[in-house]
């Protein structure tokens, strides 16, 4: 699960970022000193998704859509 996190965001020790662009369009940061996934960010507006395991409390956030959805595995026919 991530959390969309706009544009408006700051990390603490940027120096131990490091960003991989990972497509054409989105790029993702991690941690250079233990391999950490930090966030996904699009390249065109700086977007960031951000990993809900990375926050102190998970409270007020909402579960509010699902991405790719319309490419679930579909239920095997018994």
């Amino acid at each position: 699960m991530a959390v969309d996190c706009g544009v408006n965001i700051q990390f603490d020790n940027k120096q131990n970022i490091s960003v991989f662009a990972s497509s054409a369009w989105a790029e993702r940061g991690f941690c250079a000193q233990c391999g950490s996934h930090l966030f996904y960010r699009l390249k065109e507006t700086g977007q960031h998704t951000v990993p809900v395991g990375l926050f102190d409390s998970a409270r007020g956030f909402k579960f509010d859509q699902q991405i790719f959805i319309d490419e679930k595995p579909l239920k095997p026919k018994t």
